[in-house]
């Protein structure tokens, strides 16, 4: 087996172990990709990029977000240097160092990230393709974090109806901007539908990706949420018209 065909495989297996949610065994075969790639092909290579973002992807995921943000820049800084910094790769590391700056509460660097990949996808790959719906996804729910709830459901619906024009309504794609567009309407007050959203997100990836994946965790304690803060608004709602029943009746 030769140094690139060695590289290939090492990184096939660690995306395969990613997708199924083994994170700690697909940065073991990650790290041994990256090595490959620097002694093969030079530290300033593309492929280096690639197995870079691979890494940083499996350390994000894993909370460990000191060791993945230089990865995730110097991948950004070869693939700017290596196509130019419009290029459709350069979007995919832009999206991926703003969804590590969420995850750290580093809002503004997240949005101006987020913004120049969705300009990048937009420009590249026109306005319906599956991408620039992630881009949107991804950046209403920073707008949503920094309180501009409006904004983030205008994008948030965008996203959710771009991803069932091209997926369909059952692909489990849609789970991440179903979850999204549930937090903005909770934030807004709207409960209920908040609620049969994130309950269509569940129900579709348990199908999809089966009962034990990780994203299966996040929407069931978001779920969960929802309908406490539903349960609690109908309580009170309830509480209120008993006290202004006895009130009435008192006059």
């Amino acid at each position: 087996m030769n140094d690139e065909t060695h590289w290939r495989e090492l990184t096939k297996r660690a995306i395969a172990l990613h997708r199924e949610g083994r994170y700690a065994e697909s940065a073991h075969i990650a790290e041994e990709a990256l090595a490959v790639a620097e002694k093969c092909f030079g530290v300033e290579h593309p492929r280096v990029a690639v197995s870079l973002n691979n890494l940083a992807e499996c350390y994000r995921e894993q909370g460990n977000h000191q060791e993945a943000e230089p990865l995730y820049e110097r991948a950004l800084a070869i693939k700017e240097k290596a196509y130019g910094r419009e290029n459709i790769r350069v979007a995919n590391s832009l999206s991926n160092l703003g969804a590590l700056y969420y995850c750290q509460k580093r809002y503004a660097e997240a949005e101006a990230c987020s913004l120049r990949a969705l300009r990048i996808r937009e420009s590249a790959l026109g306005p319906e393709h599956p991408d620039v719906a992630r881009s949107l996804t991804n950046l209403a729910g920073i707008l949503l974090k920094q309180e501009r709830n409006q904004e983030a459901e205008r994008l948030g619906k965008r996203a959710l109806l771009l991803k069932e024009r091209i997926l369909g309504t059952e692909d489990p794609g849609l789970a991440v901007s179903m979850n999204n567009l549930a937090a903005v309407y909770h934030a807004q007050g709207k409960h209920a539908a908040a609620t049969l959203l994130c309950c269509h997100a569940l129900a579709v990836v348990e199908k999809r990706l089966g009962p034990c994946h990780p994203h299966i965790r996040v929407l069931v304690q978001n779920m969960e949420k929802l309908r406490r803060s539903l349960r609690e608004r109908r309580e009170a709602e309830s509480t209120q018209a008993t006290t202004v029943s006895i009130v009435v009746g008192r006059n």
